[in-house]
């Protein structure tokens, strides 16, 4: 690498930084067909030729605001593995919180998933490029359906509905209004916890044989 591209590359990704800070908020509040490469550009203070250098397309740029809310939170090292180690309760709890985190430490992202169900009825959604990861999840709870430590009740359920179920518990309490429920002073850590906890042990006890 020459001494000219090692000091162009941090402008380059300040750049893409920025681009894609205003997109996640333009996303946010005016969903992805309210949101045009225009009107991220100027909020981005970028020209829309930049835009499209660091990003295929708005689709792209969708996919990869979601993907910034989700990477801190993901295991970094061999995620699949990971999963795979652990036993039923405990891959509860970290999906579980690896998805509640997400959500709690980023506001846009409910927002996002909201105007995602608003607007992508008729085609597939775009979500985030953790494939893999999904995959493994699937892996996993196939296992546990067939070593019977998830119910026999539920053996005639695909991993995905599974799965689906899983998640939806996770992130509920921030994609379904919550604020019309509790005030903003009573969202506090504690309450997020116990929450979570409370979350953890009612899916676990309700797809586990031997509820612990």
């Amino acid at each position: 690498m020459t001494i000219a591209a090692r000091k162009q590359r941090p402008s380059a990704d300040m750049t893409r930084s920025n681009i894609l800070q205003a997109a996640q908020s333009l996303f946010a509040n005016h969903g992805f067909a309210g949101t045009s490469i225009s009107m991220i550009a100027k909020q981005a203070n970028v020209n829309q030729s930049l835009i499209y250098h660091h990003f295929t397309n708005k689709h792209d740029l969708w996919r990869k605001v979601k993907k910034e809310f989700i990477t801190p939170y993901m295991p970094q090292d061999n995620p699949g593995a990971q999963l795979q180690s652990l036993d039923f309760h405990d891959f509860i709890k970290t999906i579980i919180m690896v998805r509640f985190n997400i959500y709690k430490h980023n506001p846009d992202m409910g927002r996002m998933v909201l105007w995602q169900l608003l607007e992508f009825k008729d085609e597939k959604p775009l979500f985030e490029d953790t494939s893999h990861v999904m995959l493994t999840m699937l892996e996993c709870i196939a296992k546990f359906q067939k070593s019977g430590e998830i119910h026999p009740r539920y053996n005639d359920y695909s991993p995905s509905q599974l799965l689906f179920y899983i998640f939806t518990n996770a992130s509920s309490l921030f994609t379904n209004l919550y604020g019309a429920w509790f005030n903003k002073d009573e969202m506090t850590d504690q309450f997020h916890q116990q929450y979570a906890d409370f979350i953890i042990t009612a899916v676990y006890q309700s797809l586990a044989t031997q509820p612990a």
